[in-house]
């Protein structure tokens, strides 16, 4: 039997791992209750990242989402929510 994924962190940018429909494919698969994207373009790297999506060819209109004003984040288990959540860190 496969265990439940609580909090997934994915990558999400393509060229050096998956891309953001693959992504889309392994969450709704997975069925994480947390989804943290992560490996996609900022816009402060150099332009020799420009082949990797940004986290925003991720997220879709109904996504439900929290973006965060820091890089970190705690998750309690009691406080998983029922919905799966798509959390953005703050990065730039």
């Amino acid at each position: 039997m496969i265990g439940s994924v609580d909090v997934l962190f994915l990558p999400v940018g393509g060229f050096y791992t998956i891309g953001p429909e693959q992504a889309r494919k392994a969450m709704k698969s997975l069925k994480p209750r947390i989804t943290v994207p992560m490996h996609y373009r900022l816009s402060r790297m150099p332009v020799a990242f420009n082949s990797l999506s940004t986290v925003e060819d991720f997220i879709r209109r109904d996504d439900n989402l929290k973006k965060l004003d820091g890089p970190s984040f705690t998750v309690n288990k009691a406080d998983l929510p029922e919905k799966v959540l798509v959390i953005i860190p703050k990065l730039d």
